[in-house]
């Protein structure tokens, strides 16, 4: 049995405790895996519970943030606030081997850890020197915050990486900085991958794209007696999920001379696969080998491709490659507005 939020006493009962509390207010916290806890991790936006260094100064900047210790199936999640910027002293450089030191911030609750505190900090804990050093375990109750790489004493300053992750509430949309920060296993949830700028939902077993991938030409690019094909400077989109297959939509703008005609071609990853074709002019197959040519009439013309992209092991960028068809002295051009797309398939 258990005491719903927001019920008046009557005769001392109910009565919550604090455990109960945090239990009950995970309904707002985006589910991670356990029925009483939730994603932990730092309220996006500005420069919460960052980590700084300036000189021997570490500074762990004010912020919000949510713990989930998961010391016990019952052990309900904290919300933090660090009121203050935190400050730490940077160890001093060992004399021949560099060192990984990690900042976390970390919840100390004795009714859960016996530990005979109650409160929640950061803490800065320096590991060990080593010709190929290791970061130090992330404590129970803790979450990690940055690591610093140190080198050997007058091997240059130390380095910081920020390692927040992010949190949102139950239904809303989590940043993350890349594929692996939070794993597929609940439908419903979404994300926004930092790294590609891409919206992602859940589907309980794998992450899909909710819109497709677009770059546009804001620039025109031209050249002139030159048949070696390059890569366009702006029309290419970089996958970062090995083992997806995405639709193609290319839209070109294009001015040529007659008697230059373009050429176009694909520059893909090891092992990708494309399909694709002139949806204009023909309907004959090619794919990421073969090299298309498209007669021009002079003045500014249209030219739509479309296909299929199968991304193997290695993922990487999708560029379109192009060059005149005869070499001329009059410009082969790709004009601005024009632009390419793709969307993951399931």
């Amino acid at each position: 049995m258990a005491d719903p939020l927001w019920i008046n006493a009557s005769g001392g009962a109910p009565a919550y405790a604090a455990n109960e509390m945090r239990q009950a207010m995970a309904l707002a916290l985006m589910y991670d895996g356990r029925n009483l806890g939730g994603r932990a991790g730092v309220r996006p936006g500005g420069t919460q519970l960052k980590t700084e260094l300036s000189g021997s100064t570490i500074t762990v900047r004010t912020g919000i943030c949510l713990i989930d210790p998961a010391l016990s199936t019952a052990q309900g999640p904290y919300w933090v606030a660090l009121p203050a910027d935190e400050t730490h002293t940077l160890s001093a450089a060992h004399a021949t081997n560099p060192r990984k030191d990690r900042v976390v911030i970390r919840v100390y609750d004795h009714d859960e850890d016996s530990s005979g505190l109650r409160l929640a900090r950061s803490e800065y804990i320096v590991g060990t020197p080593s010709p190929t050093p290791s970061a130090p375990a992330v404590p129970a109750g803790a979450m990690l915050l940055a690591d610093i790489d140190v080198p050997q004493s007058g091997g240059g300053s130390a380095v910081v990486t920020d390692r927040r992750q992010f949190t949102a509430s139950n239904g809303g949309i989590v940043p993350v900085s890349a594929a692996g920060d939070i794993s597929a296993s609940v439908a419903g949830r979404y994300r926004h991958r930092l790294d590609t700028n891409q919206l992602e939902r859940d589907t309980g077993s794998e992450w899909i794209p909710i819109a497709p991938l677009v770059r546009r030409k804001a620039n025109d690019e031209a050249i002139s007696n030159n048949t070696t094909l390059h890569n366009d400077t702006e029309l290419f989109i970089t996958v970062a999920d090995p083992n997806t297959v995405w639709s193609l939509d290319v839209f070109l703008r294009v001015l040529s001379h007659p008697n230059a005609d373009i050429k176009l071609k694909w520059s893909v990853p090891s092992g990708t696969v494309i399909t694709w074709l002139d949806v204009n002019t023909s309907r004959t197959e090619l794919r990421e080998t073969d090299t298309l040519t498209v007669q021009t009439t002079g003045p500014a013309e249209n030219i739509s491709l479309r296909g299929t992209v199968s991304v193997g092991a290695t993922p990487g960028a999708i560029r379109l490659q192009w060059a005149q068809s005869a070499s001329n002295a009059g410009v082969t051009a790709v004009q601005a507005l024009s632009w390419m797309q793709m969307q993951r398939l399931p």
